[in-house]
């Protein structure tokens, strides 16, 4: 078993709640992969390279704002309700709600919620499916185009 299955499968059995400080947090799940995305969180969503390729990135990557607003977005998203999120992202709120939020994350649990992060952003890494294609193709060899 290499790495990428070893942390899968350790992905598919620890799959609960944390409870960091007074905050809850659901299981990261494929509806939380989406809100990374309408947030722009990169630790999960990675970014491109010059070349077009994904790329993972590291908390260090980010500069401290940013990777404390990406830290508070993820807390927001994995704990609040989600009747306050549908809400957030059909009104265009959803960064005002994450400001909100972020006045109740302490300094004490940023360690915490940093490991989670860490945690779960290595198994979206492992998980990730790049699909391309063995033939070159283009328009004209779709099917029924012949």
């Amino acid at each position: 078993m290499n790495d990428r299955e070893h942390n899968l499968a350790l992905g598919m059995i620890d799959n609960g709640e944390r409870q960091i400080g007074g905050i809850k947090l659901r299981p990261f799940s494929f509806g939380s992969m989406q809100m990374a995305y309408l947030l722009n969180l990169t630790l999960f969503t990675g970014v491109e390279d010059e070349e077009g390729n994904p790329k993972h990135l590291e908390p260090n990557d980010l500069d401290p704002a940013e990777l404390h607003r990406q830290i508070a977005a993820f807390a927001w998203m994995q704990s609040a309700h989600v009747e306050e999120i549908s809400d957030a992202f059909k009104t265009g709120a959803a960064d005002r709600y994450v400001l909100g939020f972020a006045l109740g994350i302490t300094m004490e649990m940023l360690p915490e919620l940093m490991a989670e992060i860490n945690r779960i952003s290595v198994l979206v890494t492992a998980s990730a499916v790049r699909v391309e294609s063995k033939h070159s193709s283009d328009e004209g060899d779709a099917p029924g185009k012949s």
